[in-house]
């Protein structure tokens, strides 16, 4: 499932937390949202997740409108897409490794 983002943007009050958010998540691969503290990315997968509506821009999962299904069907998809591990060995290693710390972590261990 692919999810794409073009010039998304939220506002709390008179604060502009995302401001022309352009990007994309290609289908089978894993991907990464990454930054420091209070730099948006909670705020924008609530957008994602229809949680917030977004002051502009669209998002799109496999070409669908998000913000434009109503909202038992946006879950449904969010979730449907959340939910299905390529190697489901993997992301029980990512449990283990995020809770008990990297160096704890050996690759390859599932």
């Amino acid at each position: 499932m692919s999810l794409r983002l073009t010039d998304v943007a939220w506002s709390a009050g008179e604060v502009r937390v995302l401001d022309g958010v352009t990007a994309a998540a290609p289908g089978g691969r894993l991907t990464g949202l990454l930054g420091p503290n209070g730099a948006g990315k909670s705020t924008l997968l609530r957008v994602v997740g229809g949680v917030l509506a977004p002051d502009a821009g669209s998002v799109h999962l496999d070409g669908a409108d998000l913000l434009a299904l109503p909202r038992r069907e946006r879950a449904r998809r969010v979730r449907s897409s959340s939910r299905r591990p390529s190697q489901p060995g993997r992301s029980r290693c990512a449990r283990r490794c995020t809770s008990a710390g990297p160096r704890t972590c050996r690759a390859g261990a599932g």
